[in-house]
């Protein structure tokens, strides 16, 4: 199905230590490529298989696609994360500093993060 709106759908860096394990990444101006209120807003998000976790495959695709996001014209990115994630709640500090902060929506914390 094609979808409409700007995306990228990139093939990232490799898994720390395993060189020849590709990592995928992608970010979407809306899910379902439906148009954003803002052309310069993204969605973001990152699925790791729990036999991957805490290894630093978000962390490398956190890496590889803000950049591209930005180059892009992104300027904000939208990410929501369930309360008890706080690996992830984890990574949102370590990526835009320990000062970010999230507002609770429909159970989850959703953080507007504005890119350099």
């Amino acid at each position: 199905m094609a979808t409409r709106g700007r995306h990228a759908d990139r093939r990232g860096p490799t898994l720390p230590g395993q060189p020849d394990q590709p990592v995928h990444g992608r970010y979407q101006d809306h899910p379902d490529g439906l148009p954003a209120a803002r052309a310069d807003e993204a969605d973001l998000a990152v699925i790791v298989v729990d036999s991957w976790q805490r290894r630093g495959v978000a962390t490398a695709l956190f890496n590889a696609m803000l950049p591209r996001a930005a180059a892009a014209g992104v300027r904000v990115v939208h990410a929501d994360v369930a309360p008890a994630n706080t690996a992830a709640r984890a990574a949102v500090a370590r990526l835009f500093g320990p000062a970010i902060r999230a507002c609770f929506h429909e159970g989850l914390l959703h953080y507007r993060m504005r890119l350099a």
